[in-house]
């Protein structure tokens, strides 16, 4: 008769007993006394009568909270099913969802090193557990083999390989000081000697770029063996590291590739500005629902008005699209692939971003709650004591794989996942 009351999803809560008063324990008697008009403590007594079953030990009143301890009948068939069953027995029925979890997502421009590797442990375990759970679960690797990170790579392979002639010049802001970038600069000179010495500025970088996206991801088409020697010797070219987290026990169902969002026609925006496809039906998208302004000769979205702290250039004065486009065309894509949920897994300092990504998707109608974003603090790493500061742009950094070659992957997946993704890593 009691139950009748009892709206479930409110008033019902399995709490975990304290100790030395059983397995579990139920506060629905205070839920219940106010429209009894009884005491929680009778409640629980007349309850109990009807709490005798079989898997249960004891049932006690502890002031109005019902006290269960589970008995050996419990355990035995909870064993029994268990052994049988073994892993299967945590995997659910599979649910009608499919959820995408998207992970490291390194810019290709060198190794992975330890702080992604605890990114890369966190994704894997997060998807494992949702596909326990019976969800349909999608692996993804987002590869930015677009816009500025490919520039200045190919800014830094220009600056080496020209030094080598004896030209002094400034070294690109914000490029990247590694040994390897030494090292493919040699290379290049060797094969190609002062070819491209007479070359003007952007027809270097036009140059440098395709050979460097070449190491980094691949052209089964060049017959160059000494490019391929390089890419072997550095082993940080995009397939070495897809093997780098194959050793560390992750696997990917599929790669997507930002160069991806740049084919396909270019659509005219306005008289002077012309841009891919899939990026302009974010645009158009944004513009119908009067949320794209344009000032100072760049396109702006309305950030401000889902909470963003200020509104977010989608397109630069030089009409070249940011990161940030880029970015909401991709979760689109995520999307419109019939993802329900995206999943993406960053590091800490991208939680700027956060609120960004959830304004633009507010923003194209596919709503902010599509997006859960899992942020995990930097490792620390230290070399005789000291803290080195690990950057792919300094070239201090310890790559993934060795960390992996000395103490294999099981020690190193343990190690990033006893400390929660909120919390330094030391």
């Amino acid at each position: 008769e009691p139950l009748k009351y009892v709206d479930y999803d409110k008033n019902f809560k399995l709490l975990i007993a304290p100790e030395n008063f059983g397995d579990f324990s139920l506060n629905i008697s205070f839920k219940l006394a106010k429209a009894l008009k009884k005491s929680p403590k009778d409640i629980s007594d007349e309850l109990i009568k009807y709490l005798n079953l079989p898997y249960f030990e004891n049932l006690s009143n502890d002031g109005g909270y019902i006290n269960i301890k589970l008995g050996n009948t419990f355990y035995k068939e909870f064993l029994k099913e268990l052994l049988d069953k073994k892993s299967k027995y945590f995997i659910k029925e599979p649910l009608d969802k499919k959820i995408q979890v998207e992970f490291v997502s390194a810019n290709p421009t060198g190794p992975l090193h330890v702080g992604n590797g605890r990114g890369a442990v966190i994704g894997d375990v997060v998807s494992n557990v949702l596909k326990s759970r019976g969800y349909e679960v999608e692996k993804e690797y987002y590869v930015n083999d677009a816009g500025n990170k490919m520039d200045l790579f190919a800014q830094s392979i220009r600056y080496r390989y020209l030094k080598n002639f004896g030209k002094e010049l400034e070294f690109p802001e914000e490029g990247y000081a590694g040994d390897y970038i030494k090292r493919i600069a040699d290379v290049l000179t060797e094969i190609f000697k002062d070819r491209f010495l007479h070359y003007d500025y952007k027809k270097q970088i036009e140059v440098f770029k395709i050979l460097g996206e070449y190491i980094l991801l691949g052209d089964a088409n060049s017959n160059i063996e000494e490019l391929k020697t390089l890419r072997k010797n550095l082993k940080f070219d995009f397939p070495s590291i897809l093997e780098s987290l194959r050793l560390f026990g992750v696997y990917y169902d599929n790669v997507f590739f930002e160069s991806s969002l740049y084919e396909g026609k270019l659509v005219k925006v306005e008289e002077d500005l012309e841009i891919p496809e899939r990026l302009s039906q974010v645009l158009s998208v944004l513009k119908e629902r009067n949320l794209l302004y344009k000032k100072d000769g760049a396109w702006w979205f309305k950030a401000t008005q889902f909470k963003d702290d200020k509104d977010r250039v989608l397109v630069k004065a030089t009409g070249e699209p940011t990161y940030t486009l880029t970015d909401i065309a991709y979760h689109v894509d995520k999307f419109k692939r019939g993802h329900s949920k995206a999943i993406d897994v960053w590091g800490a300092d991208h939680f700027g971003h956060v609120i960004t990504m959830k304004a633009l998707l507010e923003g194209v109608g596919i709503g902010g709650d599509f997006l859960d974003v899992i942020l995990y603090q930097i490792v620390h790493f230290f070399e005789n004591g000291v803290e080195v500061m690990m950057s792919k742009h300094t070239g201090k950094f310890y790559p993934l794989s060795d960390l992996i070659e000395k103490v294999g992957k099981d020690a190193a997946r343990f190690f990033f996942l006893m400390k929660s993704a909120d919390t330094h890593l030391n």
